[in-house]
């Protein structure tokens, strides 16, 4: 449906400059392999798009906004690294390649830097101005601004930092595999990170719950209860379970996975083991199994090592396998905290 809905825009309004931005995830956002129930329909959306009157007149994006996740991939470093790396093509026009040679060019090099979805942005938007661009110079690594055209050299320094890309949803760091096991050197801290993940968890999905449910008759027991009843310390509510019908708690099965990151000024910094223990600055990447479920969550954490200090925000936690089957009781409630719920 979506698809004929952008064929009949694209010629309706054929001779007007327009801009469709849709979504075409439906079948394989849950499972890759329904993919092949619309292959024949899909082939047919591609020729269409290939046609020489579509090609000659537009910029086709065709992207992604994350990663494979749900399955047994995502589990795994690499699953993890492929979630933080979504694709994106671009087809330009035939003729763009020989009006504008150097912005062609400079479009498959930086194929090869690292662009977000900002960089895109303002992609688009310098289509308006490409005659007059500066298509020569590499902005300065110490002035660059959050978003980038990919019509002009990208450099080559460029971080995550610099690109205002979360630490969380970086692919370009420094990372070392560290032992969960008891009694090796990162276990205590590692357990008690994963600890604080949980509390947090918990702690997020009663306030958010709250937030969603404030206005709503039905649920002025739980509202009742959060104003009145968390514990100042751990900002939880006592046994929450008994006061609404949505989310159960969370409690910590095991830490599948842990690694230590280097949380330098750039993220592409290499260091030796001994630098690396000694850095004051040091995040965890850690992948945790939560009950009931089991729920999987890769969560970025901060430690300081000095001041023992640690911190742990709900914002730089992922959910690694498919959540939608046990949300059900909250996709119409709540549907932001779809990912942090098991009903």
């Amino acid at each position: 449906m979506t698809q004929t809905y952008v064929q009949e825009f694209w010629e309706t309004y054929s001779e007007k400059p327009k801009l469709s931005f849709t979504l075409q995830g439906t079948y394989s956002h849950d499972d890759l392999n329904k993919l092949d129930m619309i292959d024949d329909e899909l082939l047919e959306y591609l020729i269409w798009l290939n046609s020489p009157k579509m090609r000659n007149e537009t910029m086709i994006v065709i992207m992604a906004d994350h990663g494979p996740r749900g399955h047994a991939l995502t589990m795994t470093r690499q699953g993890t690294i492929e979630l933080r790396r979504p694709m994106m093509n671009i087809m330009m026009p035939p003729w763009f390649k020989t009006k504008f040679p150097k912005a062609w060019e400079n479009l498959l090099v930086n194929s090869k830097r690292l662009v977000t979805t900002l960089d895109l942005h303002y992609t688009i938007k310098s289509l308006l101005s490409l005659q007059i661009m500066d298509l020569d110079t590499v902005p300065v690594l110490q002035n660059l601004p959050p978003g980038l055209t990919m019509f002009a050299p990208m450099p080559k320094g460029r971080t995550c930092a610099m690109a205002q890309v979360q630490s969380h949803y970086c692919a370009c760091k420094n990372v070392k595999e560290v032992s969960t096991a008891p009694g090796s050197k990162h276990s205590d801290i590692l357990h008690k990170l994963a600890k604080d993940v949980i509390v947090e968890l918990n702690k997020r999905v009663q306030s958010w719950l709250l937030w969603c449910v404030k206005e709503m008759p039905a649920y002025s027991r739980f509202v009742k209860a959060m104003e009145t009843k968390v514990d100042n310390k751990t900002g939880l509510l006592p046994n929450a379970d008994s006061y609404h019908p949505f989310c159960r708690e969370w409690s910590l099965e095991k830490i599948e996975r842990a690694h230590l990151i280097v949380a330098s000024k750039g993220n592409q910094t290499k260091l030796d083991d001994d630098e690396l223990e000694e850095s004051v600055s040091l995040q965890y990447e850690l992948t945790i199994v939560a009950r009931p479920g089991p729920g999987h969550f890769l969560a970025t954490v901060w430690h300081n090592p000095v001041t023992n200090k640690s911190t742990v925000d709900v914002y730089y936690f992922s959910r690694m396998d498919w959540f939608s089957p046990h949300a059900k009781c909250i996709e119409r409630v709540c549907p932001s905290l779809e990912k942090y719920c098991y009903c």
